[in-house]
């Protein structure tokens, strides 16, 4: 795909970083035992030296790019702050090595969205993602015959909407693959209303369609759930930044309808009708014992990773004795009360105040840029926001959640310049006055 100034929005090397940042490789160095959805010590190996490879690929695009992605990320005051707060943490807990190593992976997937916002545009980096997810769910598809029924993506082994049991091809987990599949429908999505060309409708709509039957074969109800909401609310806050009264009032309309089916049908019986039970399959048990242990480290947390370390007599041990027939758990289920037990009120703080700043930077390129893809950013952002609820997918390193959501926080680079639009009537003034004043990305928050 070329623009005007001929230019093709298509970064093979990026293209790669998404392969392996989506996890829809990570089944490959699994053992031939198709039972077995985890890496022996040989797969293990070779996929960390795979990762080795990205993350020096990764450093040297940095280094090679000068100065300016080290401006951006001196810049970025709430994540130093945050950093400082988690090396506070791990020195008051006294971290395993197993997690010290997990973190310094999930700080170079930060640096992965600090390469997007320094050297790659808009326009790069949604093209890229969306013919890479082309690749994807088409490998997907084919491996279906050869993969569905051999390898237990769901424990209790429920069936979809479909009928079947879940697949998720060759992600780690079902839940990852749903993910990767509802940022390819977002950008596929805002590809698809961006364009005039019909060849470009096309394909948008064939991975949008594509992306949501990939979902539900995973089987993963509450990513459906979440990208239902976003849609919702991103397309609110649209319309709320446009000013656009008429649609604002059919998108409250419409979720004013949806709240009174949903108290009409009881939120049990529509639970049971995608095979899902009362306490969301165990996270309401989860939800309430997690203040107990909270409270034993309010203000740092246990460190990143440091609750559910996977060594024998960690937290997480006792978390399991306690709901016992669950197995051995890996995160409360919730990236915000991941956040708070991983890192306490201050650690907490700080990453809430980059989650604003994400936010609000979104909000930002959705107004000034004139890019087709403008509303990706705003749409990932407010899609992820309502998902980490009931996901924990914001702290998972090597993960391509993590990457975008700094990508918008360390600013995204516009590929047509900026626009200036006239106030909007029904947005407030300072909302207003603060939306049309934007320089170049300024990571301070």
């Amino acid at each position: 795909m070329r623009d005007i100034a001929g230019k093709t929005h298509f970064a093979p090397l990026l293209c790669f970083y998404f392969i392996i940042f989506t996890g829809s490789v990570y089944l490959l160095f699994a053992p031939l035992d198709p039972t077995q959805r985890s890496l022996d010590s040989a797969g293990a190996l070779a996929y960390m030296s795979l990762l080795f490879l990205t993350y020096s690929a990764i450093l040297y695009g940095l280094a090679r790019g000068g100065s300016k992605a080290f401006v951006i990320f001196v810049r970025s005051v709430a994540l130093l702050m945050f950093i400082s707060s988690s090396i506070v943490s791990y020195i008051n807990t006294g971290a395993a090595d197993i997690t010290i190593v997990r973190y310094i992976q999930y700080m170079l997937t930060i640096s992965l969205g600090l390469l997007l916002s320094s050297q790659y545009d808009l326009d790069d980096v949604c093209e890229t993602f969306f013919k890479t997810s082309l690749v994807i769910i088409t490998a997907h598809f084919l491996l279906y015959p050869f993969l569905a029924g051999q390898i237990a993506y769901d424990p209790l082994d429920r069936e979809t909407l479909l009928g079947v049991t879940s697949y998720g091809g060759l992600f780690p987990h079902k839940s990852a693959a749903a993910t990767v599949f509802s940022l390819s429908f977002i950008v596929s999505l805002v590809r698809f209303l961006g364009s005039s060309d019909a060849a470009r409708r096309r394909s948008s709509i064939i991975l949008a369609c594509g992306s949501v039957i990939a979902i539900i074969m995973a089987g993963a109800v509450g990513r459906l759930w979440s990208l239902a909401i976003g849609v919702f609310a991103s397309l609110l806050l649209r319309a709320l930044i446009r000013g656009d009264m008429t649609r604002l009032f059919m998108i409250t309309g419409a979720a004013l309808l949806g709240a009174i089916a949903l108290v009409s049908i009881g939120a049990d019986s529509l639970l049971s009708s995608f095979g899902r039970s009362a306490d969301l399959t165990g996270r309401q048990d989860l939800f309430e014992l997690w203040p107990r242990f909270f409270l034993e480290r309010p203000l740092f947390g246990y460190g990143y990773d440091g609750f559910f370390t996977g060594v024998i007599g960690a937290p997480a041990d006792y978390l399991s004795g306690i709901i016992p027939g669950h197995g051995t758990y890996g995160t409360f289920e919730s990236s915000y009360l991941d956040i708070l037990i991983q890192f306490g009120i201050v650690g907490g703080s700080l990453f809430g105040c980059i989650l604003f700043a994400a936010l609000w930077r979104s909000m930002q390129i959705y107004r000034t840029s004139v890019s087709k893809y403008k509303f990706v950013p705003l749409f990932i952002i407010i899609w992820t926001l309502a998902g980490s609820l009931s996901d924990s997918g914001l702290l998972t390193e090597n993960f391509i959640i993590c990457v975008l959501v700094f990508w918008i926080y360390f600013g995204v680079s516009h590929p047509s310049g900026y626009r200036r639009s006239a106030p909007d009537r029904f947005v407030p003034a300072l909302l207003r006055g603060r939306l049309r004043n934007v320089d170049r990305q300024d990571p301070q928050s």
